[in-house]
């Protein structure tokens, strides 16, 4: 969850989102193809790349684009594999952990999302922090 207080008049926000809409904002996101400015790759294991594309097939998209297969591949529960060249790590992460990371958005980013003025720098910055946990490549 999103909470955000705004200035100092005690107004408070609160965001939640779905898994189901977690996976479709990490498409969405996902598009512009940039995590960490280029640091950050991003990949699934190959049965579970053709698990998820399978599935989309299935339910009548005849070629899917690589974004939504690999958000299906982490709504079913496979983990996406993460190497971040800039620091040397390589691991895995679920929707699950995205989902306790969505939390760590910064709420201008969700507005810009929310009012279509959405651009890669906001993709970019909502996807370091759903895989990092926050928008360390700003």
């Amino acid at each position: 969850m999103l909470c955000v207080f705004i200035m100092d008049y005690g107004i408070e926000i609160q965001t939640t989102i779905t898994k189901e809409g977690l996976e479709e904002l990490f498409v969405n996101c996902l598009c512009s193809w940039s995590i960490g400015y280029g640091t950050i790759k991003i990949d699934v294991a190959d049965d579970h790349y053709a698990k998820a594309k399978a599935m989309l097939i299935s339910e009548g998209e005849e070629q899917p684009c690589v974004e939504p297969i690999i958000g299906r591949a982490l709504l079913l529960g496979y983990p996406l594999k993460v190497e971040d060249s800039y620091s040397g790590n390589n691991f895995e992460i679920t929707l699950d952990e995205m989902h306790k990371n969505f939390g760590n958005i910064e709420y201008r980013h969700i507005k810009r999302m929310l009012n279509i003025e959405d651009d890669a720098c906001t993709h970019d910055s909502i996807l370091q922090t759903l895989i990092l946990g926050e928008d360390t490549y700003c």
